[in-house]
């Protein structure tokens, strides 16, 4: 068998890209809405946050708070909110995945 042949017989069975035989949907994770609370007071940061999970439709939201203070504060802030369902830390506690209960 020569190399030609050989490339022929792979090149009959592969597609080119952008052109697939199967029509597979590509699913895109949908971006949960964020808020950064980097340069805020404390006390600028809860107002902040609160205004954001009150203004919600989704029910997971990502809150930024960075490693100081007000990554302390915040999980204190939304054990108190009715709203909130979980408060899960990532990033050593840099940020917070939060869960909001449904909207009725």
């Amino acid at each position: 068998m020569t190399g030609d042949s050989l490339w022929a017989r792979i090149c009959a069975t592969v597609s080119p890209l952008g052109k697939s035989r199967s029509k597979v949907p590509v699913e895109h994770p949908k971006r949960k809405p964020t808020i950064d609370l980097h340069g805020h007071t404390v006390h600028d940061a809860y107002y902040a946050a609160l205004d954001f999970i009150d203004n919600q439709s989704d029910r997971d939201i990502l809150i930024i708070t960075g490693k100081g203070q007000i990554s302390k504060e915040l999980p204190i802030w939304l054990s108190r909110n009715s709203n909130v369902v979980t408060c899960t830390p990532i990033n050593d506690g840099g940020a917070y995945q939060v869960r909001l209960q449904r909207k009725k």
